[in-house]
């Protein structure tokens, strides 16, 4: 028993021992690593040497080209900072339209027009120069530039008599404006407060209870009293009731005459009694132009033209309906085997219009035109 127990305990400490001597043998063991090699594998081919200076034949650098080149300068990019990478810039494209293109001529003194180059033209036109231009024979044998529109021959820059008669009526219905400075608003502000010293303050009088289908000429036939210079007809019948007359006249006694015949008389449209008042607020002034020309040349609403043709009717309307005076004309008439002949307007203004727009036309070269008393001026 002693013998066997002691055989035990011997192989048990050999392994021990054995065991031990295993664990620092595995403790102390370190693999020896073989260093990567870096350099690139040989090429299964030959190097193509690329010449510097392929004329001359003594010795040149020589540069190699091989796949695994570029390979190796992607990879770089995985160790290089962001920053210096390389990036294009994105621009967005400008749209170009290539239907039409426009090349203008270099030669600005003459005055040339654009020539247009259309999308499918074959044909493309060189720039001429300033010489060849003025120089250029047309088909006439004419050496000066055929773009150009000369008027050397007839004297006259149109293409016909039609034509020039047509700008000339235009020309003729451009009936200068009055200067801002007269007007009443930019003189006196929006309402005109008088001075102690002027005159003719309150010419305006409103005629009210007017029948509905009322016309501003049945409305003139029955004032009298003073020189009107002006007359309207508002539509005030969703405030009153009924339309307004605003009746304007050139002096203060004209305004006060009127109210003093209604008093006297009454007022009547036809057979409708209607009522008369005066405007409290004053009236603004006539402009110092239009003071002038009714006080010195005696202008009222009133044309008379002398004439000796049957047909000068017709031609009057047909030059004013051309013009906004037309629409304020009051009546047109003729005096029968007098060769004279009538027009009256609203306004003093207008038929001064009306005047200036007549004397101008050479159609009424042998008439006379002249202004004529204001039937509403008498008593």
């Amino acid at each position: 028993m002693d013998s066997i127990t002691l055989s035990l305990l011997g192989s048990s400490l050999f392994c021990l021992l054995l065991s031990a001597l295993l664990v620092r043998k595995l403790c102390s063991y370190r693999p020896s690593i073989p260093p990567i090699s870096t350099a690139l594998p040989s090429p299964p081919f030959d190097p193509i040497p690329i010449s510097s200076d392929p004329v001359s034949d003594g010795p040149h650098p020589t540069a190699v080209f091989h796949s695994c080149a570029m390979e190796n300068k992607d990879m770089t990019l995985l160790d290089t900072n962001v920053d210096e990478i390389k990036i294009p810039t994105l621009k967005p494209q400008c749209p170009v339209n290539p239907k039409i293109l426009v090349d203008v001529d270099p030669v600005i003194r003459q005055g040339s027009p654009l020539q247009l180059i259309h999308e499918g033209s074959d044909e493309e036109e060189t720039p001429k120069s300033e010489s060849a231009i003025d120089s250029a024979p047309t088909e006439t044998g004419d050496t000066r530039a055929n773009w150009l529109r000369w008027a050397t021959g007839d004297g006259s820059v149109f293409d016909g008599s039609t034509e020039a008669r047509v700008q000339a009526g235009r020309a003729l219905n451009c009936f200068p404006r009055p200067p801002m400075v007269d007007t009443a608003f930019f003189l006196y502000g929006n309402r005109y407060i008088p001075g102690p010293d002027d005159q003719d303050i309150y010419r305006a009088v409103k005629i009210e209870g007017l029948p509905l289908h009322v016309t501003l000429t049945q409305v003139l036939a029955s004032i009298r009293g003073g020189l009107i210079y002006s007359a309207s007809l508002l539509n005030t019948t969703r405030i009153t009731g009924s339309p307004t007359a605003l009746i304007t006249f050139v002096y203060q006694t004209g305004a006060f005459n009127f109210i003093r015949h209604v008093i006297e008389d009454g007022f009547y449209v036809g057979t409708t009694p209607v009522q008369v008042f005066p405007i409290c607020t004053p009236t603004y002034p006539l402009s110092p132009s239009m003071a002038k020309q009714i006080r010195s040349h005696g202008h009222t609403r009133s044309l008379v033209v002398l004439h000796t043709r049957s047909t000068l009717v017709h031609e009057v309307q047909a030059v004013l309906s051309k013009n906004l005076c037309y629409s304020n004309l009051e009546c047109i008439h003729e005096k029968v085997n007098s060769g004279e002949l009538t027009l009256r307007f609203y306004s003093i203004p207008m038929a001064a219009r009306a005047q200036a727009i007549l004397t101008s036309r050479p159609l009424f070269q042998g008439c006379v035109v002249r202004f004529d008393s204001d039937p509403c001026n008498e008593e």
